[in-house]
């Protein structure tokens, strides 16, 4: 679950997941915005089944700052077609929490596991998790410009004595300034 201002967004998971091989009508799935805005009577507001926000499950985060509201939702490992559907990130301006607006679509050159926006709400973190290999690393993406998102690329980590590594994770969280992951 993500939210922006009196918006909750609650994801749902693509029904291969783990191989469970269960199937299902796709129209069941995405992202459910409901409006929290009376916490004793939340409403369901609509549901974003946009290619990234159908099976997003864990893949899935919003930020709101002073200047913009983004809302994003990508493929968790796969989906129910991994040919079509893996890789796939919806990006939203969440301006109207009840209502965001789909600005861009983008397909990761890989498949990813977790999402984070950045504090500013201009980076996209894309963790990787090789499940047979335990390697990952971690995919950055700029959406400064919500329409156009623009690769940077696929890093490792360098530990604090100065050796580097692929690595898996789950999530990540940021210091305020930005400068550690």
């Amino acid at each position: 679950m993500s939210w922006v201002d009196n918006c909750a967004y609650i994801a749902s998971s693509s029904p291969n997941f783990l191989g469970w091989g269960v199937t299902a009508d796709p129209s069941t799935y995405g992202v459910a915005v409901i409006d929290v805005s009376d916490p004793s009577a939340p409403k369901a507001v609509r549901v974003l089944r946009d290619r990234g926000a159908l099976y997003s499950s864990e893949a899935m985060d919003a930020v709101s700052t002073p200047n913009r509201k983004v809302l994003i939702a990508g493929t968790y490992e796969g989906g129910i077609k991994p040919k079509e559907d893996a890789r796939w990130l919806s990006i939203y301006d969440a301006s109207d929490c009840a209502n965001p607006k789909l600005t861009a679509e983008y397909r990761w050159p890989e498949n990813v596991h977790s999402l984070s926006v950045s504090p500013n709400g201009k980076r996209v973190y894309a963790t990787q998790i090789n499940p047979f290999t335990g390697k990952g690393g971690l995919h950055v993406l700029d959406i400064s410009d919500l329409a156009n998102p623009h690769y940077l690329g696929k890093f490792g980590i360098t530990r604090t004595d100065g050796s580097s590594f692929e690595f898996a994770t789950h999530e990540v969280s940021f210091s305020a300034d930005e400068t550690r992951i």
